[in-house]
C-alpha cells in the first residue's frame, strides 16, 4: 500500500510493508557534486510534485571493504548519497519516540542502507527509526583548509556536518512520520557513536535531540589539525597534486579518489585514516575532554562495549594471527616498560585463560587491544556521567559468534544484529536464546528511547550504574552484575594509567 506524506520540502511517497511504513532514500541536503564538494552540506531545497521514496538511494563512495566473507552489499556508490530513510508505525499525527541511528565503519566504510539496517523491526516495537547517510572518508573526513590556503575550506569535518543537517531534516519534518520531535534518541556504534560524541559538544546541535545511546565507542579516536593535515599531504602526493594546484582535486572522478584512499591506508596500516579533527571551530576538543569544561549536552545515557571486540580486526590481519610472545612483547615496548610488559602479557594470559581458552600471542593482543581502545575509553565517559549526576546505564555484551569455530567470539559489531534483528546461523548465531536476546535488546533501546530508562519487561531492572555500580551483561543469559571492571581497573591503576 502506498502512503503519501506532506513534509515542509514538500510530498513523499513511500509504502507500507507488512506492519510499517517505510521511505527510502529521502534527500536531507543538496548533492555535495561539483563546486560543493568539500563543502558543507546545503538544506534540500523544496520540490514539487511527489518525491518517491521506494528505493534506496547511493550510498558515500568507499572502498570495497571484506572484513567477513559476504557481509558487505555490493550498494550502488555515488557522491550524491546525503539521503535518510523512515520506517514508522504510523503516519497518524501520534507522537512516537524517535530513534536516529548513525551508522559505523571507521568513518570509511557503510551505510544506513546495508542489509542488517534494513527491515525496521525496531519501529515495531513502537518508535519511528530513522537512518541516515553521511560522507566519509576523504569526501567527509580530509582537511584541505590549511594546505589550500583557504581555497578548498573543507575542516574535515563535513560528514559530522551532514549527520547535524539531517537531524534538522528529522526535527523539523519528523511529526509528519509519525514521530515526536521533541522526544529523539541518538544511537551510534563505532565510529557513529564517536559521531555522536562530537555532535554533543558541538554547539549548533542544541535542541536537536534528548538523550543517547553509544555503542563501542571511543571519543578520544579524534585527529589534532597535525594529524589530519599530515593524511591530506599524503593523500595529495598519492594523487601527484601539488598544493599550487589544489582545485583540481574538484575535478578528479570520485573511482580516482577512493583508489587513493585504499593507497593511503594501506600504506600508514591504520585502522582508519579518517577521523573528526579538533580545528577549533565546530570541534573545540576532545568530546571526553570537554565533558569537564561543561561543554557536553546533560542528557541521560545508554552505553557499553562488546566482551572481545577486537576480535574482528586480529582474525582478518595475518600479522597479527602470526605473532608471537616475543613480536606481542615487541608491540606492547611502545607503551609499557620492559617490566610493564611482562606484567600486562601475565595479566592478559591469566584473563583468558580463566574463561578456558588457549591464550595465544593472538588472544592476548586482541583482548588488550579491546580493553584498552575500546572499554577504558567508554569507562571514562561512564565516570564523567556519573561525575555529573547524570543517569548512565552500562551494559557488556557477551554473546558469542559461531563463525570461523567460535574463534570470533563478541567481537565489534556483533550486538548490531540482535538490535536490528536481522541475524543468521552463520555470523551472529540463531535458535531461541538469539530471539530472545533481540527482543530484550530491542525492548531495553526503545525503553529508553521512550523515558531515558531501559527497564523494561522483558529484561527487568536496569539500574543507574551510578546509584549501584551495576552492569547489565547481554548474551545467552542476561543479567546484572556488580561493577565487573573493578579487577582490570585496578591493573591499570597499578601501572600508572588514569582514567
Amino acid at each position: 500500500m502506498d502512503a503519501v506524506v506532506e513534509t515542509k520540502g514538500g510530498k513523499i511517497l513511500g509504502r507500507k510493508i507488512g506492519n510499517i511504513f517505510v521511505f527510502k532514500g529521502i534527500p536531507y541536503a543538496e548533492p555535495p557534486l561539483r563546486s560543493m564538494r568539500w563543502m558543507p552540506p546545503k538544506a534540500k531545497e523544496p520540490w514539487e510534485g511527489i518525491y518517491e521514496a521506494t528505493d534506496y538511494r547511493s550510498i558515500c563512495p568507499q572502498p570495497q571493504l571484506e572484513l567477513i566473507e559476504g557481509a558487505l552489499a555490493k550498494e550502488k556508490q555515488s557522491e550524491d548519497c546525503l539521503y535518510l530513510n523512515i520506517y514508522t508505525p504510523g503516519i497518524d499525527g501520534k507522537k512516537r519516540p524517535v530513534m536516529v541511528w548513525i551508522h559505523g565503519g571507521a568513518f570509511m566504510f557503510g551505510s544506513s542502507s546495508h542489509p542488517l539496517y534494513r527491515r525496521g523491526k525496531i519501529a515495531e516495537r513502537g518508535v519511528v527509526l530513522v537512518t541516515i547517510n553521511y560522507r566519509l572518508g576523504p569526501f567527509g573526513f580530509l582537511r584541505l583548509k590549511d594546505l589550500s590556503e583557504g581555497k578548498i575550506p573543507s575542516t574535515g569535518n563535513e560528514g559530522i556536518l551532514d549527520q547535524v543537517c539531517a537531524l534538522r531534516w528529522v526535527k523539523e519534518n519528523i511529526g509528519a512520520f509519525g514521530g515526536d520531535p521533541d522526544n529523539i534518541t541518538l544511537f551510534g556504534e563505532s565510529a557513529g557513536g564517536i559521531s555522536i560524541g562530537c555532535i554533543l559538544v558541538m554547539e549548533e546541535t542544541r535542541g536537536l535531540f534528548k538523550r543517547v545511546i553509544i555503542q563501542s565507542g571511543n571519543w578520544e579516536a579524534v585527529f589534532d589539525k597535525e594529524k589530519s593535515n599530515e593524511y591530506a599531504r599524503s593523500f595529495l602526493e598519492i594523487l601527484k597534486i601539488d598544493k599550487r594546484e589544489i582545485e583540481k582535486l574538484k575535478e578528479i572522478p570520485q573511482e580516482e579518489i577512493v583508489r587513493a584512499e585504499e593507497i593511503l591506508l594501506k600504506e600508514e596500516g591504520e585502522l582508519t585514516v579518517f577521523s573528526p579533527t579538533i580545528e577549533g571551530e565546530q570541534l573545540k576538543g576532545k568530546p571526553i575532554d570537554l565533558i569537564w569544561e561543561g561543554g557536553v549536552r546533560r542528557m541521560p545515557l545508554l552505553i557499553g562495549t562488546n566482551l572481545e571486540e577486537w576480535n574482528l580486526f586480529s582474525l582478518t590481519d595475518s600479522r597479527i594471527m602470526g605473532m608471537d610472545i616475543p613480536k606481542l612483547k615487541s608491540i606492547l615496548s611502545a607503551s609499557f616498560s620492559e617490566k610493564e610488559v611482562e606484567s600486562v602479557v601475565d595479566y592478559y594470559t591469566w584473563k583468558i585463560r580463566r574463561r578456558g581458552i588457549d591464550p595465544e600471542p593472538w588472544r592476548i593482543y586482541s583482548q588488550f587491544m579491546t580493553d584498552t581502545f575500546f572499554l577504558i575509553p567508554t569507562l571514562r565517559i561512564v565516570k564523567r556521567w556519573v561525575y555529573l549526576g547524570l543517569p548512565v546505564y552500562v551494559y557488556l555484551f557477551d554473546w558469542s559468534s559461531p563463525y570461523l569455530g567460535g574463534k570470533m567470539g563478541s567481537c565489534h559489531t556483533l550486538e548490531l544484529g540482535f538490535l536490528f534483528g536481522n541475524y543468521d546461523d552463520r555470523f551472529f548465531g540463531s535458535g531461541k536464546e538469539a530471539d530472545e536476546l533481540s527482543k530484550k535488546m530491542q525492548d531495553a533501546w526503545t525503553s529508553f528511547s521512550r523515558n531515558g530508562d531501559p527497564s523494561c519487561e522483558s529484561l527487568g531492572l536496569w539500574p543507574d550504574y551510578g546509584r549501584e555500580r551495576k552492569v547489565m551483561v547481554l548474551g545467552k543469559e542476561c543479567y546484572l552484575t556488580e561493577d565487573p571492571y573493578r579487577e582490570m581497573i585496578d591493573f591499570y591503576l597499578s601501572l600508572g594509567l588514569k582514567l
